[in-house]
């Protein structure tokens, strides 16, 4: 049976959810479940803001009222420091000075969601959408 699958590729970043898999330079990386939980938010809404309290209510799946920033912050530092592997490579997740945090591709970026019957790529830069792909499964 043929599952969904969603994958983001960005430079040197691979990134499988169903997998639960994130590799940089094809070098597996290690995350918790809360920093998957968050990285996952991030990169599927590539330049969307996520607030402190939207993380919490997502990943935490509780009120924000029961935790602090400082546990979104501690998860963040922790998934920015394991995502950063070499010097050169761009910092993937940026702060938005008080109120969260988003994730930021350097250069292109593709999204491949495959089901059953249809492949759908969806290139993006920096800046705007630059086509989307749609093939049809015929097997």
């Amino acid at each position: 049976m043929n599952h969904p699958l969603t994958e983001t590729r960005s430079g040197d970043l691979y990134f499988c959810l169903e997998q639960r898999l994130v590799t940089i330079r094809e070098q597996p990386i290690e995350l918790t479940v809360k920093e998957f939980e968050i990285f996952s938010l991030l990169i599927l809404n590539p330049k969307r803001v996520f607030t402190y309290e939207m993380l919490m209510e997502l990943v935490w799946e509780e009120d924000y009222t029961y935790y602090s920033r400082k546990a979104v912050n501690n998860h963040v530092s922790n998934l920015r420091r394991k995502l950063k592997i070499a010097p050169n490579l761009p910092d993937y997740v940026k702060s938005v000075y008080g109120i969260g945090y988003k994730f930021e591709a350097k250069g292109a970026t593709a999204l491949y969601v495959c089901c059953r019957t249809f492949l759908i790529i969806f290139f993006t830069n920096q800046t705007k959408p630059i086509f989307l792909v749609l093939v049809y499964l015929d097997f």
